[in-house]
């Protein structure tokens, strides 16, 4: 049975999902408990009956989703697990938009192949380039979104947003 668990700082699991966070993404990509500020999102655990397979950690901004981690742990990868986890997201956000970024996709990158199974990914289970990128921590990342155009006119309506994400050291910028 697949099912979903909340889990918040100070419940026994949190500890365990931050250090498979910082197993499975590179230190530049992990993002530092602080950064949260007071609104540390809790870590949603799923399980296939009583195991872990994957994780991910998400947080509602103004007016759309923001996931900052989805994984599958490696010995539970390619067995769909990562599909149903998007698909459940995506089915719970309902109207609200769905954003996250991942790696931007440089053809000399030693992982290119793995970005670009990971963008196709993405695209497979509703998720669209939105044709604007961000830096922060040393990289470059594509925004994808599950409703296209979204950021485009979030930006456009709100230059808020922009002011807000700079402060916080990340840059966002057209890519196309």
């Amino acid at each position: 049975m697949f099912n979903v668990k909340n889990v918040c700082p100070g419940d026994p699991e949190f500890a365990e999902l931050k250090r498979f966070t910082a197993d499975i993404f590179p230190p530049e990509e992990v993002v530092p408990e602080e950064a949260f500020g007071e609104d540390v999102p809790p870590y949603q655990a799923y399980y296939d009956g009583d195991i872990v397979v994957g994780f991910t950690r998400l947080r509602k901004a103004e007016n759309f989703w923001v996931i900052f981690y989805l994984a599958i742990l490696p010995q539970f990868r390619s067995r769909g697990y990562g599909g149903k986890i998007m698909d459940t997201l995506l089915s719970e956000a309902g109207d609200i938009p769905v954003c996250l970024d991942i790696e931007a996709l440089d053809k000399n990158a030693p992982n290119y192949e793995q970005r670009v199974r990971r963008l196709k990914f993405y695209e497979k289970h509703g998720m669209y380039d939105t044709g604007y990128t961000l830096e922060y921590m040393g990289g470059r990342f594509m925004m994808l979104s599950s409703e296209p155009g979204v950021v485009a006119r979030m930006l456009g309506e709100n230059d808020d947003m922009r002011q807000k994400s700079e402060a916080h050291g990340v840059k966002i910028f057209k890519s196309r």
